[in-house]
Protein backbone atom coordinates (compact mmCIF):
# COMPACT_ATOMS: atom_id res chain seq x y z
CA UNK A 1 0.00 0.00 0.00
CA UNK A 2 1.38 3.41 -1.01
CA UNK A 3 0.49 6.61 0.82
CA UNK A 4 1.31 10.25 0.16
CA UNK A 5 1.30 13.52 2.04
CA UNK A 6 -0.21 15.54 -0.81
CA UNK A 7 -2.66 14.85 -3.60
CA UNK A 8 -0.17 16.11 -6.20
CA UNK A 9 2.50 13.65 -5.04
CA UNK A 10 -0.01 10.82 -5.18
CA UNK A 11 -1.25 11.73 -8.64
CA UNK A 12 2.29 11.99 -10.03
CA UNK A 13 3.13 8.55 -8.68
CA UNK A 14 -0.06 7.03 -10.05
CA UNK A 15 0.15 8.79 -13.43
CA UNK A 16 3.35 7.00 -14.43
CA UNK A 17 1.78 3.62 -13.70
CA UNK A 18 -1.76 4.17 -14.97
CA UNK A 19 -1.65 6.44 -18.02
CA UNK A 20 -0.38 3.69 -20.33
CA UNK A 21 -2.13 1.51 -22.94
CA UNK A 22 -2.85 -2.07 -21.90
CA UNK A 23 -1.99 -5.20 -23.84
CA UNK A 24 -4.64 -6.73 -26.06
CA UNK A 25 -5.79 -9.97 -24.47
CA UNK A 26 -8.47 -12.64 -24.33
CA UNK A 27 -8.97 -14.68 -21.17
CA UNK A 28 -11.42 -17.54 -20.87
CA UNK A 29 -12.80 -17.61 -17.35
CA UNK A 30 -14.72 -20.85 -17.83
CA UNK A 31 -18.38 -21.77 -18.35
CA UNK A 32 -19.29 -19.13 -20.89
CA UNK A 33 -17.36 -16.14 -19.45
CA UNK A 34 -14.66 -14.35 -21.44
CA UNK A 35 -12.68 -11.21 -20.64
CA UNK A 36 -11.39 -9.16 -23.55
CA UNK A 37 -8.94 -6.31 -22.94
CA UNK A 38 -7.75 -3.75 -25.47
CA UNK A 39 -6.89 -0.10 -26.00
CA UNK A 40 -9.14 2.10 -28.09
CA UNK A 41 -7.41 5.07 -29.71
CA UNK A 42 -9.43 8.27 -29.76
CA UNK A 43 -8.61 11.62 -31.36
CA UNK A 44 -5.45 13.70 -30.79
CA UNK A 45 -3.38 11.02 -29.08
CA UNK A 46 -6.03 10.25 -26.48
CA UNK A 47 -6.90 6.65 -25.63
CA UNK A 48 -9.08 4.59 -23.32
CA UNK A 49 -8.39 1.12 -21.98
CA UNK A 50 -11.33 -1.24 -22.39
CA UNK A 51 -12.30 -4.23 -20.25
CA UNK A 52 -15.18 -6.26 -21.70
CA UNK A 53 -16.58 -9.23 -19.79
CA UNK A 54 -18.91 -11.22 -22.05
CA UNK A 55 -21.26 -13.89 -20.71
CA UNK A 56 -23.07 -16.46 -22.84
CA UNK A 57 -26.83 -16.85 -22.32
CA UNK A 58 -27.64 -18.97 -19.26
CA UNK A 59 -23.97 -19.34 -18.32
CA UNK A 60 -24.50 -17.56 -14.99
CA UNK A 61 -27.23 -16.22 -12.78
CA UNK A 62 -27.06 -12.44 -12.43
CA UNK A 63 -27.97 -10.88 -9.12
CA UNK A 64 -28.17 -7.27 -7.97
CA UNK A 65 -26.87 -7.11 -4.41
CA UNK A 66 -27.14 -4.34 -1.83
CA UNK A 67 -24.61 -4.82 0.98
CA UNK A 68 -25.49 -3.65 4.49
CA UNK A 69 -22.80 -0.95 4.19
CA UNK A 70 -20.71 0.55 1.40
CA UNK A 71 -18.51 -2.27 0.15
CA UNK A 72 -15.96 -2.49 -2.64
CA UNK A 73 -16.55 -4.98 -5.43
CA UNK A 74 -13.27 -6.67 -4.50
CA UNK A 75 -14.28 -7.14 -0.87
CA UNK A 76 -17.68 -8.49 -1.93
CA UNK A 77 -16.00 -11.22 -3.98
CA UNK A 78 -13.51 -11.95 -1.22
CA UNK A 79 -16.42 -12.51 1.18
CA UNK A 80 -18.34 -14.81 -1.16
CA UNK A 81 -16.33 -17.40 -3.11
CA UNK A 82 -19.42 -18.47 -5.08
CA UNK A 83 -19.36 -15.17 -7.03
CA UNK A 84 -17.46 -15.52 -10.30
CA UNK A 85 -17.44 -11.82 -11.22
CA UNK A 86 -18.92 -8.50 -10.15
CA UNK A 87 -19.20 -4.90 -11.23
CA UNK A 88 -20.22 -1.70 -9.45
CA UNK A 89 -23.93 -0.99 -9.87
CA UNK A 90 -26.16 2.07 -9.52
CA UNK A 91 -25.85 5.50 -7.98
CA UNK A 92 -25.74 5.90 -4.22
CA UNK A 93 -25.85 8.42 -1.40
CA UNK A 94 -22.35 9.86 -1.09
CA UNK A 95 -21.59 12.70 1.32
CA UNK A 96 -18.40 13.70 3.10
CA UNK A 97 -20.31 15.89 5.52
CA UNK A 98 -23.72 14.81 6.83
CA UNK A 99 -25.22 14.44 10.28
CA UNK A 100 -26.72 11.10 9.23
CA UNK A 101 -27.35 8.92 6.20
CA UNK A 102 -30.31 7.00 4.77
CA UNK A 103 -30.98 3.47 5.95
CA UNK A 104 -30.55 2.34 2.33
CA UNK A 105 -27.67 4.03 0.50
CA UNK A 106 -28.62 2.96 -3.02
CA UNK A 107 -30.41 5.99 -4.46
CA UNK A 108 -34.02 5.71 -5.63
CA UNK A 109 -34.99 2.18 -6.66
CA UNK A 110 -33.34 -0.59 -4.65
CA UNK A 111 -35.12 -3.93 -4.94
CA UNK A 112 -33.42 -7.06 -3.64
CA UNK A 113 -34.88 -10.52 -4.25
CA UNK A 114 -38.42 -9.16 -4.17
CA UNK A 115 -37.91 -6.97 -1.10
CA UNK A 116 -38.12 -3.21 -1.66
CA UNK A 117 -35.26 -1.48 0.14
CA UNK A 118 -35.85 2.00 -1.32
CA UNK A 119 -38.69 3.62 -3.25
CA UNK A 120 -37.76 5.65 -6.33
CA UNK A 121 -38.91 9.28 -6.16
CA UNK A 122 -38.12 10.03 -9.83
CA UNK A 123 -38.89 8.32 -13.15
CA UNK A 124 -35.61 6.84 -14.33
CA UNK A 125 -33.91 3.90 -15.97
CA UNK A 126 -33.30 0.72 -14.01
CA UNK A 127 -31.35 -2.48 -14.44
CA UNK A 128 -33.64 -5.39 -13.60
CA UNK A 129 -32.77 -8.99 -12.76
CA UNK A 130 -35.62 -11.46 -13.21
CA UNK A 131 -34.86 -15.03 -12.17
CA UNK A 132 -31.17 -14.46 -12.90
CA UNK A 133 -31.54 -12.75 -16.29
CA UNK A 134 -30.87 -9.04 -16.85
CA UNK A 135 -32.60 -6.30 -18.79
CA UNK A 136 -32.66 -2.50 -18.77
CA UNK A 137 -35.81 -0.42 -18.96
CA UNK A 138 -37.44 2.87 -18.00
CA UNK A 139 -39.21 2.56 -14.66
CA UNK A 140 -41.79 5.08 -13.50
CA UNK A 141 -41.89 6.14 -9.86
CA UNK A 142 -45.50 5.04 -9.78
CA UNK A 143 -47.26 1.91 -8.60
CA UNK A 144 -49.61 0.27 -6.16
CA UNK A 145 -49.31 -0.22 -2.42
CA UNK A 146 -51.70 -1.94 -0.05
CA UNK A 147 -52.51 -0.02 3.12
CA UNK A 148 -54.25 -2.23 5.67
CA UNK A 149 -55.45 -4.41 2.80
CA UNK A 150 -56.68 -1.57 0.56
CA UNK A 151 -54.82 -1.07 -2.73
CA UNK A 152 -54.05 2.53 -3.67
CA UNK A 153 -51.69 4.21 -6.15
CA UNK A 154 -48.43 5.78 -5.00
CA UNK A 155 -46.04 8.08 -6.86
CA UNK A 156 -42.61 9.56 -6.28
CA UNK A 157 -42.45 12.99 -4.68
CA UNK A 158 -40.30 14.39 -7.50
CA UNK A 159 -42.73 13.37 -10.24
CA UNK A 160 -45.92 14.96 -11.56
CA UNK A 161 -47.94 11.73 -11.37
CA UNK A 162 -51.37 12.02 -9.77
CA UNK A 163 -51.84 9.49 -6.96
CA UNK A 164 -53.43 9.08 -3.56
CA UNK A 165 -50.09 8.44 -1.82
CA UNK A 166 -46.76 10.20 -2.30
CA UNK A 167 -43.44 8.66 -1.27
CA UNK A 168 -40.27 10.37 -0.05
CA UNK A 169 -36.88 8.73 0.19
CA UNK A 170 -33.14 8.98 -0.23
CA UNK A 171 -33.61 10.38 -3.74
CA UNK A 172 -34.90 13.59 -2.14
CA UNK A 173 -31.50 14.31 -0.59
CA UNK A 174 -29.59 17.32 -1.89
CA UNK A 175 -25.79 17.19 -2.10
CA UNK A 176 -23.62 20.24 -2.80
CA UNK A 177 -19.88 20.59 -3.30
CA UNK A 178 -18.28 22.93 -0.77
CA UNK A 179 -14.70 24.24 -1.13
CA UNK A 180 -12.09 22.55 1.06
CA UNK A 181 -8.40 23.41 1.51
CA UNK A 182 -7.22 19.79 1.61
CA UNK A 183 -9.33 17.98 -0.99
CA UNK A 184 -10.52 20.91 -3.13
CA UNK A 185 -14.18 20.28 -2.29
CA UNK A 186 -16.32 18.11 -0.05
CA UNK A 187 -19.74 16.65 -0.77
CA UNK A 188 -22.10 18.19 1.77
CA UNK A 189 -25.68 17.22 2.57
CA UNK A 190 -28.33 19.95 2.69
CA UNK A 191 -29.73 18.81 6.02
CA UNK A 192 -33.20 20.20 5.29
CA UNK A 193 -33.59 17.85 2.31
CA UNK A 194 -33.87 14.77 4.53
CA UNK A 195 -37.18 15.98 6.00
CA UNK A 196 -40.60 15.88 4.32
CA UNK A 197 -41.97 19.32 3.36
CA UNK A 198 -44.65 21.03 5.48
CA UNK A 199 -48.21 19.76 5.16
CA UNK A 200 -50.64 22.54 4.23
CA UNK A 201 -53.94 20.62 4.37
CA UNK A 202 -55.97 19.25 7.27
CA UNK A 203 -56.53 15.70 6.08
CA UNK A 204 -53.05 14.44 5.18
CA UNK A 205 -50.45 12.62 7.28
CA UNK A 206 -46.81 11.58 6.77
CA UNK A 207 -46.03 8.07 8.02
CA UNK A 208 -42.59 6.57 8.54
CA UNK A 209 -42.52 2.82 7.84
CA UNK A 210 -40.02 0.12 8.77
CA UNK A 211 -39.58 -3.03 6.74
CA UNK A 212 -40.21 -6.45 8.26
CA UNK A 213 -38.23 -9.59 7.43
CA UNK A 214 -40.98 -10.76 5.05
CA UNK A 215 -40.75 -7.54 3.00
CA UNK A 216 -43.92 -5.93 4.34
CA UNK A 217 -43.85 -2.59 6.18
CA UNK A 218 -45.31 -1.35 9.44
CA UNK A 219 -45.93 2.28 10.41
CA UNK A 220 -43.71 3.50 13.25
CA UNK A 221 -44.29 7.25 13.47
CA UNK A 222 -46.49 9.92 11.89
CA UNK A 223 -46.87 13.68 11.55
CA UNK A 224 -49.76 15.91 10.47
CA UNK A 225 -47.33 18.81 9.98
CA UNK A 226 -44.63 17.22 7.80
CA UNK A 227 -41.00 17.40 8.80
CA UNK A 228 -40.56 13.62 9.04
CA UNK A 229 -36.93 12.52 8.90
CA UNK A 230 -36.80 10.18 5.89
CA UNK A 231 -33.36 8.90 6.89
CA UNK A 232 -34.86 7.22 9.97
CA UNK A 233 -37.24 4.96 8.05
CA UNK A 234 -37.25 2.40 5.25
CA UNK A 235 -40.13 4.27 3.57
CA UNK A 236 -41.92 7.56 4.17
CA UNK A 237 -45.40 7.96 2.69
CA UNK A 238 -47.80 10.95 2.62
CA UNK A 239 -51.44 9.86 2.39
CA UNK A 240 -54.94 10.60 3.65
CA UNK A 241 -55.23 10.56 7.42
CA UNK A 242 -58.10 8.05 7.28
CA UNK A 243 -55.47 5.33 6.90
CA UNK A 244 -54.13 6.12 10.38
CA UNK A 245 -57.32 6.75 12.37
CA UNK A 246 -57.20 3.27 13.93
CA UNK A 247 -53.47 3.32 14.56
CA UNK A 248 -50.45 3.30 12.30
CA UNK A 249 -51.04 1.08 9.28
CA UNK A 250 -49.34 -1.87 7.66
CA UNK A 251 -48.15 -1.59 4.06
CA UNK A 252 -47.37 -4.05 1.29
CA UNK A 253 -45.77 -2.84 -1.93
CA UNK A 254 -47.48 -4.40 -4.94
CA UNK A 255 -45.72 -2.76 -7.89
CA UNK A 256 -42.98 -0.31 -8.82
CA UNK A 257 -43.65 0.85 -12.35
CA UNK A 258 -44.12 -2.35 -14.35
CA UNK A 259 -42.19 -4.44 -11.80
CA UNK A 260 -44.19 -6.74 -9.54
CA UNK A 261 -42.85 -6.83 -5.99
CA UNK A 262 -43.93 -10.37 -5.26
CA UNK A 263 -41.29 -12.47 -3.60
CA UNK A 264 -37.79 -13.31 -4.75
CA UNK A 265 -38.07 -13.20 -8.55
CA UNK A 266 -37.10 -9.55 -9.13
CA UNK A 267 -34.14 -7.37 -8.17
CA UNK A 268 -33.60 -3.88 -9.57
CA UNK A 269 -31.46 -0.77 -9.20
CA UNK A 270 -31.68 2.75 -10.61
CA UNK A 271 -28.93 3.33 -13.19
CA UNK A 272 -27.82 5.82 -15.82
CA UNK A 273 -29.24 6.48 -19.30
CA UNK A 274 -30.09 3.76 -21.77
CA UNK A 275 -27.57 3.39 -24.60
CA UNK A 276 -30.14 4.58 -27.13
CA UNK A 277 -30.80 7.88 -25.33
CA UNK A 278 -31.28 10.68 -27.84
CA UNK A 279 -29.30 13.31 -25.92
CA UNK A 280 -27.12 12.36 -22.96
CA UNK A 281 -26.37 15.95 -21.99
CA UNK A 282 -30.06 16.80 -21.72
CA UNK A 283 -30.86 13.73 -19.62
CA UNK A 284 -32.61 14.47 -16.33
CA UNK A 285 -29.96 12.64 -14.31
CA UNK A 286 -27.60 15.55 -14.95
CA UNK A 287 -29.90 17.79 -12.93
CA UNK A 288 -30.42 15.40 -10.02
CA UNK A 289 -29.48 17.22 -6.79
CA UNK A 290 -28.97 13.93 -4.93
CA UNK A 291 -25.86 13.38 -7.10
CA UNK A 292 -24.26 16.72 -6.30
CA UNK A 293 -23.28 19.55 -8.60
CA UNK A 294 -21.19 17.62 -11.11
CA UNK A 295 -23.43 16.23 -13.87
CA UNK A 296 -22.40 12.63 -14.62
CA UNK A 297 -23.53 12.32 -18.25
CA UNK A 298 -22.65 15.56 -19.98
CA UNK A 299 -20.25 15.54 -22.93
CA UNK A 300 -17.02 15.23 -20.93
CA UNK A 301 -14.64 12.26 -20.72
CA UNK A 302 -14.84 10.03 -17.65
CA UNK A 303 -14.38 6.36 -16.94
CA UNK A 304 -17.65 4.72 -18.05
CA UNK A 305 -19.30 1.47 -16.98
CA UNK A 306 -21.89 -0.11 -19.28
CA UNK A 307 -23.96 -3.28 -19.37
CA UNK A 308 -25.65 -4.41 -22.58
CA UNK A 309 -26.88 -7.46 -24.46
CA UNK A 310 -26.21 -8.12 -28.14
CA UNK A 311 -28.26 -9.94 -30.76
CA UNK A 312 -26.95 -13.34 -29.59
CA UNK A 313 -28.25 -12.58 -26.06
CA UNK A 314 -24.67 -12.42 -24.82
CA UNK A 315 -24.44 -9.98 -21.90
CA UNK A 316 -21.46 -7.63 -21.81
CA UNK A 317 -20.14 -5.73 -18.82
CA UNK A 318 -17.74 -3.11 -20.12
CA UNK A 319 -15.51 -0.47 -18.58
CA UNK A 320 -13.99 2.31 -20.67
CA UNK A 321 -11.26 3.34 -18.27
CA UNK A 322 -9.67 6.70 -17.60
CA UNK A 323 -8.03 8.90 -14.98
CA UNK A 324 -9.41 12.33 -14.08
CA UNK A 325 -7.14 15.13 -15.22
CA UNK A 326 -5.02 12.99 -17.51
CA UNK A 327 -4.15 14.71 -20.83
CA UNK A 328 -4.01 11.38 -22.69
CA UNK A 329 -6.16 8.98 -20.62
CA UNK A 330 -9.14 11.01 -19.32
CA UNK A 331 -11.88 8.49 -20.13
CA UNK A 332 -14.62 8.76 -22.69
CA UNK A 333 -17.87 10.68 -23.25
CA UNK A 334 -21.26 8.94 -23.07
CA UNK A 335 -21.79 9.49 -26.79
CA UNK A 336 -18.41 8.00 -27.66
CA UNK A 337 -19.08 4.95 -25.49
CA UNK A 338 -22.50 4.35 -27.06
CA UNK A 339 -21.17 4.82 -30.59
CA UNK A 340 -18.27 2.39 -30.07
CA UNK A 341 -20.54 -0.31 -28.68
CA UNK A 342 -23.06 0.12 -31.51
CA UNK A 343 -20.22 -0.15 -34.05
CA UNK A 344 -19.30 -3.54 -32.61
CA UNK A 345 -22.72 -5.13 -32.05
CA UNK A 346 -26.44 -4.92 -32.59
CA UNK A 347 -27.52 -3.85 -29.12
CA UNK A 348 -30.78 -5.36 -27.86
CA UNK A 349 -30.71 -3.43 -24.60
CA UNK A 350 -28.10 -1.55 -22.64
CA UNK A 351 -27.50 1.16 -20.06
CA UNK A 352 -24.81 3.04 -18.22
CA UNK A 353 -24.01 2.12 -14.64
CA UNK A 354 -22.57 4.54 -12.09
CA UNK A 355 -19.52 5.82 -13.93
CA UNK A 356 -16.59 8.08 -13.09
CA UNK A 357 -14.40 6.92 -10.21
CA UNK A 358 -16.98 4.32 -9.17
CA UNK A 359 -16.58 2.05 -12.22
CA UNK A 360 -14.84 -1.15 -11.07
CA UNK A 361 -14.99 -4.79 -12.23
CA UNK A 362 -13.54 -7.86 -10.51
CA UNK A 363 -13.26 -11.39 -11.91
CA UNK A 364 -12.39 -14.73 -10.34
CA UNK A 365 -10.39 -17.36 -12.21
CA UNK A 366 -9.01 -20.49 -10.54
CA UNK A 367 -9.56 -18.86 -7.13
CA UNK A 368 -7.54 -15.79 -8.12
CA UNK A 369 -9.20 -12.36 -8.12
CA UNK A 370 -8.33 -9.67 -10.68
CA UNK A 371 -9.47 -6.04 -10.47
CA UNK A 372 -10.09 -3.77 -13.47
CA UNK A 373 -10.84 -0.08 -13.87
CA UNK A 374 -10.05 3.01 -11.80
CA UNK A 375 -6.73 1.72 -10.57
CA UNK A 376 -5.71 5.32 -9.95
CA UNK A 377 -8.23 5.53 -7.09
CA UNK A 378 -7.08 7.36 -3.96
CA UNK A 379 -8.58 7.13 -0.51
CA UNK A 380 -8.60 10.75 0.61
CA UNK A 381 -7.78 11.89 4.14
CA UNK A 382 -10.71 12.46 6.44
CA UNK A 383 -8.92 14.04 9.41
CA UNK A 384 -5.96 16.47 9.62
CA UNK A 385 -2.60 14.72 9.37
CA UNK A 386 -3.91 11.71 7.44
CA UNK A 387 -2.40 10.76 4.09
CA UNK A 388 -3.68 10.02 0.62
CA UNK A 389 -3.70 6.24 0.15
CA UNK A 390 -3.50 4.49 -3.23
CA UNK A 391 -5.94 1.56 -3.32
CA UNK A 392 -5.81 0.35 -6.97
CA UNK A 393 -7.40 -3.07 -6.46
CA UNK A 394 -10.07 -2.04 -3.97
CA UNK A 395 -11.37 1.22 -5.41
CA UNK A 396 -14.40 3.05 -4.10
CA UNK A 397 -16.88 1.22 -1.81
CA UNK A 398 -20.36 1.14 -3.36
CA UNK A 399 -23.97 0.49 -2.36
CA UNK A 400 -24.93 -1.98 -5.10
CA UNK A 401 -23.00 -4.65 -6.94
CA UNK A 402 -24.07 -6.77 -9.91
CA UNK A 403 -22.77 -10.29 -9.37
CA UNK A 404 -22.48 -13.33 -11.56
CA UNK A 405 -22.61 -16.85 -10.10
Amino acid sequence: MSSFKTENAAKEFVRERIDVPINTGLQHLGEGMTLRTFTRDLDDGIFTNVYDLSISPDAVRHRIEFPDKLTSVLDQLKADPTVRAGISGGFFFLADRASSEPRELGLNLALSDGHLLSFPVVDREALVAYEGRLSARNVQALGVISINGEDIEWSGSLTSHDSEAVVYGNGNSVITHVANDVTGSVRTLDETSRFTPPIDTDDVVDIGFMRRDDGSFVGIDSSNAGGVDTFKYDATVRLHERYSTSGLPEMIVRTVGSIAVDGSRFSAVTVGPLLDAANFTAHSINYDPSLGGRPPFIDVPLARAVVYADESETVHFRIFDGRPGSPVFPGITPSQAAEIIKEEADVVWGCFLDSGQTAKMVTRHQSELASYGNRHYLKWPVNPGERFVWVPDTGRPVASIITMR
